[in-house]
């Protein structure tokens, strides 16, 4: 799992599996937002669910926020700024290959600064 740190309070990394949480929550994590719709590539990508109870029992939260390859709309952005608000920091994003978690918190600064 190669993790990029954004800044103190986020950063982003591809795929994760349930293996990956204990290193998550070692490396100080407290939230996880998967930006991945259930079941994009059902071959590899373990369900929100799962995630969600295996992350809870390392005292991390888990939400799903999915956002579709390229389409980073107004309301994703949207709804990642009341969970970024909402949820303990610092916050693990991730999707298929991290690129949407970083554009998705990119956009988020864009609209935070107009």
């Amino acid at each position: 799992m190669q993790i990029t740190k954004i800044n103190d309070l986020y950063s982003a990394t591809g795929q994760i599996n349930v293996d990956d949480l204990d290193q998550i929550s070692e490396n100080g994590f407290k939230t996880i937002i998967c930006f991945r719709p259930q079941d994009e590539d059902k071959e590899n990508q373990p369900k929100h669910d799962i995630l969600k109870k295996e992350a809870k029992k390392r005292g991390l939260s888990f939400v799903s926020l999915p956002v579709i390859p390229g389409q980073v709309t107004d309301d994703n952005i949207n709804q990642f700024s009341k969970e970024f608000s909402k949820n303990e920091q610092p916050i693990l994003g991730y999707c298929r290959s991290g690129g949407r978690a970083k554009s998705i918190y990119q956009a988020y600064e864009q609209h935070q600064k107009n």
